[in-house]
């Protein structure tokens, strides 16, 4: 994708709309990634507050995957909401949308 960002113009109008495809699907997958995530942070906190969990270093060490995960897809969906833009501008010029 890091490529495509130099060379858009040498795409054609269907290539860029699949392009365009492609790349809201892969950012659908972040979004479902970071939900996924959040949502057992939830729900592993909550067990937590109740006191089924011990407060240990394996939960203190989840709670670090798990941010570290859930930051990592978020840092990959702003990188494709990037790339996202340059397509759309790109299509704009050319009228397609």
């Amino acid at each position: 994708m890091r490529q495509m960002r130099t060379n858009l113009e040498y795409l054609t109008d269907d290539e860029l709309v699949l392009e365009c495809m492609d790349l809201l699907k892969l950012m659908m997958k972040e979004t479902n990634t970071q939900t996924i995530i959040m949502v057992f942070l939830i729900v592993y906190n909550f067990f937590s507050f109740l006191g089924y969990i011990n407060l240990g270093f394996a939960w203190f060490l989840t709670q670090i995957m798990c941010w570290g995960l859930y930051f990592y897809h978020s840092h990959q969906y702003n990188k494709k909401r990037k790339d996202l833009r340059d397509l759309q501008e790109e299509m704009i010029k050319r009228e397609i949308l």
